[in-house]
């Protein structure tokens, strides 16, 4: 829902629809903090992790709306749900997080697809 509406911001709007979107996910996610009594500011040990965490996730949102809105919707669209696999990724590499066999063969069938895809 949330990647049609995206493409169907202009290009006028600039990447303002991209400070919108994290403007509302900082004020969601204050407010469930807020309401679960969970620490709302990271450990300072964490800081500079959370900070380049979130322009990084800032950058990806913008170049998703670049692409949505200069490029076809359904190529952007499918590129752009890949987005849980570089979450694994960072998972595995930084959290010792493992991977079970069936998810390997998921993860796998996901690129192996959308490689297909992309190469028409």
């Amino acid at each position: 829902m949330a990647t049609v509406v995206l493409a169907q911001t202009s290009l006028d709007s600039g990447m303002w629809p991209a400070v919108s979107q994290r403007f509302v996910a900082t004020a969601l996610m204050l407010a469930a903090t807020r309401a679960l009594r969970i620490p709302q500011m990271l450990p300072r040990t964490l800081r500079l992790a959370g900070l380049i965490g979130g322009i990084i996730g800032g950058a990806g949102m913008a170049a998703l709306i670049a692409g949505l809105q200069r490029g076809p919707v359904g190529a952007v669209a499918v590129a752009g749900s890949l987005y849980p696999v570089v979450t694994i990724a960072l998972a595995v590499l930084f959290d010792d997080d493992r991977l079970r066999w069936w998810q390997i063969i998921g993860i796998t069938a996901v690129l192996t697809g959308t490689t297909l895809m992309t190469i028409g």
